[in-house]
């Protein structure tokens, strides 16, 4: 069989769906989410059967590291000749045992902060910014051969504490990410959602100046939604705790689904919105299936189809109401323009690599 695409040599692989913090703007706040860890046979199984895989990118929705065998799986991996990513919320950093025993194979922590001040963390992540910060530092000084980049949620209540972070990423060698949340109800938005700040460009362009000076790379999405077609389904497939195969990372929902009453997407399609139960996302399942199955069956008319929705152009009128409705101020700036939509996140605003 010819591939319609090449396979991806990076994979997501969701290990634990198990989380000890509740974030504000989590996907578990607004969701029924099923807690598991992925068995290490599983883990085994989904590795071997992908012997072309250059990464494995750990944790999605959980926090990856409280799966207590996610060393092993690491340790597998390592032994395969795999390189590993892990995307944590920072909390089991501080175990100093964690951290050393940390495979070789791993070349990045993604630690997730969201916040530049004690209070500000405690209302996002409701833990202890110190103790953060600590673990933080305890992998730089540990196994400063892993690199570090700190993921940072832009909201209302915490854009101006960025600078805060640069300093601690200068400090101890971390580079910086930051985008925008995906806002699930109106009320929240309004309370946190920074794009109602009158002087948002402003703020990000400071902090990137700043960053800029005290020689921290930083990658920050512009207050300004542009177009950007969606290139993630093609190059980072997310596979379950169980080897459900999804199209990249599929966050906003709880893996779990049932066919009698299932969770609906509203999908921009040929004009119109459509009505998606969530089990068509669902490509297939590597325990199952061979990979070539689930590639070139479902997934292939998946990517199909998202070639045509790259190719049209998707405007601010076209947006559900909910996101009509922020402030008019984008329009008289011409703010608007092309929104960038993507049946895989419902939107990414000025989300751009």
């Amino acid at each position: 069989m010819v591939n319609r695409y090449p396979y991806p040599t990076d994979y997501i692989l969701e290990t634990s769906t198990n989380c000890n913090l509740r974030c504000v703007c989590c996907a578990r706040r607004f969701t029924d989410m099923t807690y598991e860890d992925m068995p290490i046979k599983v883990a085994k199984k989904i590795i071997d059967k992908l012997p072309w895989a250059r990464v494995f990118r750990i944790g999605v929705q959980g926090e990856p590291l409280l799966n207590p065998k996610n060393f092993d799986i690491m340790r597998y991996m390592e032994k395969m000749h795999r390189n590993v990513t892990i995307t944590t919320n920072g909390t089991m950093l501080t175990d100093d045992n964690i951290v050393k025993d940390l495979p070789c194979n791993v070349k990045i922590l993604y630690i997730s902060v969201d916040a530049g001040s004690p209070e500000v963390y405690k209302e996002y992540r409701q833990w202890d910014f110190e103790k953060w910060k600590q673990g933080v530092i305890n992998l730089r000084r540990l196994r400063p051969e892993i690199g570090i980049q700190i993921n940072y949620l832009l909201f209302k209540n915490n854009i101006n504490d960025v600078k805060n972070i640069i300093d601690f990423c200068a400090q101890w060698r971390c580079s910086l990410s930051s985008t925008f949340p995906v806002i699930f109800t109106e009320d929240i938005a309004k309370e946190h959602d920074a794009y109602w700040l009158e002087n948002l460009n402003g703020i990000i362009l400071n902090n990137l100046k700043y960053a800029k000076f005290m020689g921290v790379p930083y990658l920050c999405s512009s207050g300004i939604p542009v177009w950007r077609k969606c290139t993630l389904p093609w190059e980072q497939p997310l596979i379950g705790v169980q080897g459900d195969v999804y199209t990249d990372f599929f966050i906003y929902q709880p893996r779990n689904y049932d066919k009698d009453k299932p969770i609906i997407w509203n999908e921009w399609l040929k004009d119109d919105y459509k009505e998606v139960p969530q089990h068509e996302y669902l490509m297939g399942n590597i325990i199952e299936q061979e990979w070539k199955d689930i590639w070139n069956g479902k997934y292939a008319k998946f990517l199909e189809n998202l070639e045509k929705l790259n190719d049209m152009n998707i405007k601010s009128s076209d947006l559900p109401e909910m996101y009509k409705n922020y402030p008019q101020k984008y329009d008289d700036r011409q703010h608007c323009g092309d929104w960038d939509y993507c049946k895989i996140c419902g939107r990414r605003w000025g989300y751009s690599y």
